[in-house]
This record gives C-alpha cells, structure tokens and sequence, in this order.
C-alpha cells in the first residue's frame, strides 16, 4: 500500500486486525510503500502509524479490504514422458490436469493459441523440445508444471533410388536388389511384408546390393530403411514383385541300369518320367537335340557312358536325375581269315577248319545253326585250328568268335557247306562159311550182298581186280583162307564184312 505525505520520525505498518502483515517502514515526509506479507485468505488491511519514541499510535484512514484468491494446484501432464516416437507417427497428445485455465510451453517459450487441455503435437522433429504447462484461475497462475520431453526422431531418406529385382525366378533362388545413394548410418533390409528377406546391409553413401534368401513363392520386395539408433523405419519406393516358379520334380530313367549290351544289338530305349522339357546328358556333357522323353542309344561302344536327363520348365531346371550307366561292348574282330573245311567227308568224319589271325583273348567255335560243333579254342594272335565232332550228316559251318568276358559274339565271314556221305552198310558173304572142298572141285563163288562198290580181301591183303560182288576162288590150296569184302559209295567205305574162311585141301599125290 502507499502512503502519501508519511510524517518524518513516524513508523508504518500494515495490519489485518491485531496481526501484522508488513515490515515497520519509517516515514519520510514523502511516500512511502508497504507491502505485505503473503496473504492466504481476503484480509482487511489498515495502516497503523506509530511515534517509535512515545509508542503513541493511530490508524490512518483508508482501509483496503482484499480478495485473496487462491492459486490453482501445479498442474501434471500425462504421459510424464520422456516421448520418443518417429517421425510421421500419430500425432502426440499431452494432457494437462487442469481442467481449464491452460496455458502450454515448448521450451519454456508460450505455445500460442495452445490454451486447451490436450496439447496434440504433430510428429515432425521440429517439434522435439520440453513441454510445460500452467493453470491460471481467476487471475492466479499456477507454478510450472514437470516438463514432458519429447524426442521426434527424423525418419531415414527416401531419396535412395531402389532398382527392382529380376521379375521371374525358380524356386529357391535369390533376387538382388540395388539401393543407389544409400544413406550412411542407416540400415537396410528386404522384406515380404513383415517377413524379412535379407540380412541387414549398412548403408554407405553410395550403392549398395541387398540379396534375398531363398524365395519359395511369389514375392513383393520392398526395402526398408532403418536408423539403428532410435530404430525409425521407412519403406522406400521401388516395389518389386517377383513370380516364383516351382523346380520340377527330378525326373527318372527308365530304365534304371546298369544297361550292358553288345555292339549292334537293338537301339537302347532310356524313358524320361518327365513328359516334356527333357534334356540329356553322357557323362554329365550336354546331347544336342536330344530334348524328347525317349532316347534312342545306338549300340555302338563310343556310346558308353554315363546318361542323365534333367526336366526344364517356365525356366526352371530340376535336379539332375540319377544317372543311368550304359556299357556297350565292342564284338570281337572280323578280321580273322577263315579257310573253308573240306567239302565232302563221309558219314562220322570230322573237318578242319583253320583261322588264320585269331584275336588274343576271344574264343572261338564252330556252329551249324546254334548247334555247336567243336570245341572252343582261344584266340593265340595267330593261326588256329578247329575241329569238328563227328558229322553224320550236311553241315554249313560257320566260326564264331566269343569274348568270354563280355559274352559279345560274331560269325565270322567263310562259311564252309560241307555235303556228308553216308557209310555203306557192312556187306555179308554167302555162303557164310566155313567152306572146306578137295583141291581141283569145282570153283568156290563168294557173293556179297553189296551190289556195288565191292572190293575183295584175302587174309586183310587186297585181292587186285576183285570188285565184283561175287568172288570166284579156284579149289588151289593155295587160295585157302580168310575172305572179306568191302563196299565203298562215293568214296565212303563200309566196315569189313565178317569174314568167310575157305579151306581147299589137296588130293593125294598121283606119283606112287
């Protein structure tokens, strides 16, 4: 309160009744100021002036009634904080306790307009900063609230240029993606969703590869950058939406192997399970042209190998198949010169038939048809010679020539037809004997029952000029003895007939 034309020597002071509410202020013959002490509740102010000498006082005119108001309670805000979001999040909504008379502060400086009890703050980091509030009723401001902070973090660039992966894969393969303009101290990572694809390369500045794990399905990659200190995130543009498509099943030969054949047998016949797509392979080595299910292998032995097949589909190859093992042995060789057997041999004979240039390490054998006719015989490098078994009757004789260890065969060229003679059936002699006659009786006659072809024998000795069927023995002692007789048909001879012995006894002498 102010005291006009205070009077020198004079002390002041404010009262509320009997209680003090100042400090003792001396006059000054001017104007004086008192103030009081912080008031609680309305009070009735006088001012009492007092002779500091003689203690005689009085209240001076003037008494000032005053309404205390009182001061609204300090405000809190909720949440407490510390906010930290991300840039472009929901806005932050601040919320003071005071259900009116607010007033809020960024930083202690006054929000214009931001009187409401929700404060809403847009998530952009020029907004980060500590948040106040104050309550004022009637006039009374209430102390200073406990500051939210509140923390907007910046959300990486989005100007790094994203350049869309490959469009079509197969299953199981990886896409790369390129990030040009990476920005250094961010993170970046492929994703399908919310379901990584990547692991997390860190940005550099310039360009960086992002590579995919394996993709088992349509796939749409973006790339998301991340500040891996406050854990911000943002997709960059450049989606790219990737078609997967299946590996196909690996096929199977049929069929499975080992195939071992010889040289110029049928064509083997391999069958891809897969019904189109094929491509073959020998020894791991691609067949050009050979795309169709089957393969047709000539059984030439430069065919041996190792056959696989694998199935393409929409670009998309499948495992290799497991491979099927073809073994095509040669023949022996041809080249051996064959000497044709004898062509005529009688009922029971054997032939001869010489090799000349026989291969070391093949056998060979005779056959007429598929019957053998010899023994086998192994191939020296040189000559050789095999013998038929006895022939009873035509024969063609053809040699064949047998690897023993691959069972591979060959009829070499020189064919012998060799035309068998039947045996002439063993003649008999009539009469059978014995035949026993005196010296100078008639002629003895032998007949044979061959009616051709006879020769005579006396004693095993041939009888010269004795091919007649009937042999005419004169009664000379001297022809006694043991007749028998042999028939040959085209040059094939019978066995010796049973022999007929002949006895011619002399007559007594006609000397006495």
């Amino acid at each position: 309160m102010n005291v006009a034309g205070s009077q020198a020597g004079i002390n002041y002071e404010l009262f509320n009744g009997g209680t003090s509410l100042s400090s003792v202020i001396a006059g000054t013959g001017g104007a004086i100021n008192l103030v009081t002490s912080a008031l609680a509740g309305n009070t009735t102010i006088t001012v009492r002036a007092t002779n500091p000498v003689t203690s005689c006082s009085v209240l001076l005119t003037g008494t000032s009634v005053v309404t205390v108001n009182p001061i609204p309670a300090t405000p809190t805000i909720n949440p407490v904080g510390p906010v930290v979001v991300c840039e472009g999040t929901a806005a932050i909504a601040l919320t003071s306790s005071a259900g009116a008379g607010n007033q809020w502060y960024k930083n202690g400086a006054l929000i214009v307009g931001a009187t409401l009890p929700t404060l809403n703050i847009t998530t952009a980091p020029g907004n980060s900063g500590s948040y106040t509030v104050i309550s004022t009723v009637s006039g009374c401001a209430s102390l200073v609230s406990v500051a939210t902070s509140v923390t907007i973090n910046p959300l990486p660039l989005v100007t790094p240029v994203v350049t869309p992966a490959t469009p079509t894969v197969c299953s199981g393969s990886t896409v790369t993606v390129n990030v040009a303009g990476s920005q250094a101290g961010i993170n970046y990572e492929l994703f399908n969703g919310g379901t990584s694809l990547s692991s997390v390369i860190a940005g550099t500045g310039g360009a960086i590869n992002l590579v995919t794990s394996a993709l088992a399905g349509n796939t749409t990659i973006t790339v998301r950058a991340t500040n891996p200190v406050t854990s911000c995130s943002v997709l960059l543009t450049g989606t790219s939406v990737v078609t997967v498509n299946p590996i196909p099943a690996t096929p199977t030969i049929n069929p499975v192997g080992p195939v071992v054949v010889c040289e110029g047998t049928a064509a083997i016949a391999l069958t891809s399970s897969a019904g189109a797509g094929n491509q073959w392979y020998k020894n791991g080595s691609l067949i050009v042209g050979a795309t169709l299910p089957t393969l047709n292998i000539t059984t030439a032995p430069g065919n041996s190998g190792s056959y696989t097949v694998i199935s393409t589909v929409s670009g998309c190859a499948s495992l290799v198949s497991v491979a099927t093992s073809v073994t095509i042995n040669p023949l022996p060789l041809v080249t051996p010169v064959v000497t044709p057997a004898t062509p005529t041999v009688c009922s029971g004979s054997t032939v001869t038939v010489n090799v000349a240039g026989s291969q070391a390490g093949i056998n060979y054998e005779l056959f007429n048809g598929g019957t053998s006719l010899s023994s086998v015989i192994a191939g020296t490098g040189g000559a050789i010679n095999l013998v038929t078994s006895a022939l009873a009757g035509n024969t063609t004789i053809t040699v064949r020539a047998t690897n023993p260890v691959t069972s591979c065969s060959v009829l070499l060229t020189g064919t012998s037809v060799v035309t068998v003679n039947p045996i002439p059936a063993t003649p008999t002699i009539n009469p059978v004997g014995p035949v026993v006659v005196c010296e100078g009786t008639a002629a003895i006659a032998l007949t044979s029952s061959a009616g051709a072809g006879n020769q005579w024998y006396k004693n095993g000795s041939l009888i010269v000029g004795a091919t007649l069927p009937t042999l005419n023995i004169t009664t000379a002692p001297g022809n006694s003895g043991s007749y028998t007789v042999i028939s040959t048909v085209s040059g094939c001879a019978s066995l010796v007939s049973v022999a007929t012995s002949v006895t011619i006894n002399p007559l007594p002498l006609v000397t006495p």
